[in-house]
């Protein structure tokens, strides 16, 4: 017999997350679209969760490491679920420190006992975790996490940003041309590792549909960005749409195309 997230799992994105574990940015959640969205979803069998966001290293250190907040946190979560009857959350925090990585275990085990023991939407809980796709200072405990949780979502892209040099977004294999840790198959081999292969079923790979466009001096490749403070990115439709114009290359090495 089918049962819900047969067919997958949608993730809001997202609710913002301040220092002392409280909502601030809802961006529609809340509402009655987000609702529809919700009814849509188990109306297909398809779950739904809501993503908790916090982007500055300071704010999630201070969070984590003071177990009332960590509370505050907890509690905020069950309350953003219940919202609208969601049937969990995915935590996407950007970036935890390293004096933060034990705490970050002790909250995600925590927040997924609460939110089993809440029992959302009649049914065990759904908890996961944003994974970076390069783990430089060794401040996710990838293979605590795992056993904790309902996995980890590796965001396997941007290995090249808006303001970095130009190159692939996700670069499929290691290279000489854009680095040895600095590709997907890298990360993946890098969570099978400390994450431990017996986890591997809760090892969830979300690759990029969209680009980085660059400004440059020429055509060298890799090259130099010549206006680190130009942002644009080009969803794989617009892509194709400028390809058929312009002409595309195919990068052996990235295993991606890209134009100039």
């Amino acid at each position: 017999m089918e049962t819900i997230a047969d067919f997958g799992t949608v993730a809001y994105f997202g609710v913002g997350m301040n220092a002392d574990g409280l909502a601030t940015e809802y961006h529609d959640w809340g509402t009655d679209a987000a609702q529809d969205l919700v009814d849509e979803a188990h109306a297909n069998d398809v779950r739904l969760v809501v993503t908790i966001i916090n982007f500055d290293d300071a704010a999630i250190e201070t969070m984590l490491l003071d177990p009332a907040r960590r509370a505050t946190a907890i509690e905020t979560c069950l309350s953003l679920i219940a919202m609208h009857g969601a049937d969990g959350v995915n935590i996407d925090f950007e970036t935890v420190l390293p004096s933060a990585k034990s705490a970050f275990v002790t909250f995600m085990t925590d927040l997924k006992d609460a939110v089993d023991a809440a029992q959302p939407a009649g049914k065990p809980g759904h908890v996961t975790v944003a994974g970076p796709s390069i783990d430089y200072e060794g401040a996710y405990d990838f293979d605590q996490l795992l056993i904790h949780t309902d996995g980890i979502f590796i965001m396997g892209y941007d290995y090249h940003w808006a303001t970095s040099d130009p190159g692939p977004c996700a670069p499929y294999s290691d290279s000489e041309k854009w680095g040895a840790d600095y590709s997907v198959t890298w990360t993946v081999e890098d969570y099978l590792e400390w994450g431990g292969v017996e986890n591997r079923a809760k090892i969830i790979l979300g690759l990029p549909l969209y680009g980085h466009v660059y400004r440059v001096h020429d055509e060298s490749v890799p090259g130099v960005n010549a206006d680190p403070t130009y942002k644009e990115a080009w969803s794989a439709g617009l892509f194709e749409e400028q390809a058929a114009t312009y002409g595309s290359t195919w990068d052996e090495a990235a295993a991606a195309g890209y134009l100039h």
